[in-house]
């Protein structure tokens, strides 16, 4: 709170434009009366996630100069800070200086994170930047990131998904209430999902949406999003199963529970899970198609069915003659539900 009333009190006098924080708007800030704990309050915005970027290498090389001579009594964790605000504008090798200045003045978790997200992020040793997030966690086990970032490591490149997702829920239960937590959501709710545990990523997604954060209706949207291909995914089980009852319920429970009914019909579970698949067997297509008309799918998705229709009896050119706002989404369809062939041409 002190540093914020201090910034607030600085940017009201034009001082410490952010976040293209440069040596010079350091200097003039330093001419304030009380220069030593304005020179605290710079070094810890250095640690802020988005406060603070380097337009290019340069500056950011300005920055760790200025650092070696004016911050002689930097700790390791702030000349980690330092590091940290390189890497996320992208600098990295100014970054790899300032880490090697946090570790001449002693070792500290946050020093180790930011040898783990430099690796990563350079694309470095996965083995050794694991080695490093574990480290850092063995000295500050209350810190989520850490174990946010070794998440990201077992989840990619190294594919180990249990242990990826057991670092992420950790990280969570750390740090539940900020921004970072929702970024850590996210990625969870990716990953149960490249795992295809639907269920399991929408609990995630429709909890992370009870809290009032800027993420909020993302995780609205993905959790329809997901429920809505649970619904699709009934349907094209039922298809494939040959089960014309449980494939009218399926649609159903679509047709009246879906969040985005049109997008939904667009995407490709539907347009290239179940419709694709049944033009192999002509009577279930004919038949698949008299019931998504009877069952009321036509006003949301007009172009498909009347592509799905020209599919079907193998004649593209029946397209011609619509009108010109369908007929250019009806020949996308047309493609696609035919595996990618070129669609008739315009006219």
């Amino acid at each position: 709170d002190d540093d914020l009333a201090r910034l607030f009190h600085l940017r009201a006098m034009g001082l410490l434009p952010l976040p293209w924080l440069t040596v010079g708007d350091a200097e003039a800030a330093l001419l304030e009366p009380d220069r030593a704990t304005i020179a605290a309050l710079i070094w810890r915005l250095l640690g802020a996630r988005v406060w603070v970027k380097f337009a290019d290498d340069d500056k950011a090389r300005d920055w760790l100069e200025w650092g070696k001579r004016k911050a002689r009594a930097a700790t390791s964790t702030e000349w980690a800070n330092v590091a940290g605000a390189m890497r996320r504008s992208g600098r990295l090798a100014p970054a790899a200086e300032a880490l090697d200045r946090a570790f001449q003045a002693g070792e500290s978790a946050r020093a180790w994170y930011e040898r783990g997200a430099l690796l990563a992020a350079g694309k470095g040793d996965a083995v050794e930047a694991e080695a490093a997030f574990r480290r850092a966690i063995e000295l500050d086990p209350a810190d989520a990131l850490p174990w946010n970032g070794l998440g990201f490591l077992l989840a990619d490149p190294l594919k180990r998904f249990d242990d990826a997702e057991a670092a992420y829920r950790r990280a969570i239960e750390l740090d539940p209430a900020t921004e970072g937590a929702d970024c850590t959501r996210m990625k969870l709710g990716e990953l149960l999902e490249q795992q295809n545990r639907t269920d399991e990523a929408i609990e995630v997604y429709a909890r992370a949406s009870e809290r009032n954060t800027p993420f909020r209706s993302f995780f609205q949207r993905q959790a329809a999003r997901l429920k809505d291909r649970a619904l699709v995914e009934s349907a094209r089980r039922a298809g494939h199963a040959n089960d014309p009852t449980a494939l009218r319920e399926a649609l159903q429970r679509l047709r009246a529970e879906s969040a985005d009914l049109a997008g939904t019909l667009v995407d490709e579970p539907f347009v290239e899970g179940v419709l694709a698949p049944a033009l192999t067997q002509g009577t279930a297509a004919r038949a698949l198609l008299e019931l998504l008309r009877e069952l009321g799918f036509e006003p949301s998705a007009r172009p498909l069915l009347l592509a799905f229709e020209a599919a079907i009896a193998n004649r593209p050119q029946s397209l011609d003659d619509l009108e010109p706002e369908v007929q250019g989404a009806a020949r996308r369809m047309f493609q696609r539900l035919t595996g990618g062939g070129k669609p008739p041409a315009d006219r």
